[in-house]
């Protein structure tokens, strides 16, 4: 473990927390001398890091709508990981988005980058669901946009009920008029 009272090096965020995680670890009576734990601080130390929220915003490539008539575009299975902020921990899943360009549509792969931005980071289902619809609606404000996002939360699986085998769900939608003339594109997710 890193000397945190040195003067000779910087100490590091990651040097840190791998320094809590190593002192939480002992005070469990774990042996931190064990191979498959001595190093699990630094890990553990890197892993929470890699869900902070400093994440540079993703370049939304969008392209021009053409033609008169507009199909909607639909994206299934959208990978959705996280960190509980409650429990820290993790719940994945996937998302699926519906929506009707208005002037922009954007690049397929820009979905997947969108969801890694707004959920990659300490939060919960809800407010995941809130920002991702947000962030595409800023990007090209779509005529209609619905979000459904569907997720095992291991906060839920492996402690507390230990329910293994649900799934939240959570829906949002947005239309520039009523939401209920889109109902049928709703249905394209539900």
């Amino acid at each position: 473990m890193p000397n945190l009272n040195s003067t000779d090096v910087e100490v590091t965020t990651q040097d840190k927390i791998a320094s809590h995680v190593y002192s939480i670890l002992n005070l469990m009576g774990l042996d931190t001398t064990n191979p498959d734990i001595k190093n699990t601080p630094v890990r553990f130390a890197k892993a929470l890091l890699s869900f902070s929220d400093d994440k540079t915003e993703p370049n939304m490539t969008a392209f021009p709508v053409e033609g008169s008539l507009i199909p909607y575009v639909t994206v299934d299975k959208i990978e959705v990981r996280s960190l509980c902020a409650h429990h820290l921990f993790p719940f994945t899943g996937y998302a699926s988005v519906v929506y009707l360009p208005k002037d922009e549509k954007l690049g397929l792969s820009k979905m997947q980058r969108a969801m890694d931005y707004v959920a990659t980071r300490l939060t919960d289902q809800e407010s995941i669901t809130t920002k991702f619809l947000e962030f595409i609606k800023e990007k090209i404000n779509p005529e209609y946009i619905a979000i459904k996002i569907t997720c095992h939360h291991s906060c839920m699986s492996a402690r507390g009920v230990k329910c293994h085998q649900a799934e939240t769900i959570t829906f949002l939608e947005y239309a520039n008029g009523n939401v209920e003339q889109y109902a049928d594109a709703k249905k394209l997710i539900l």
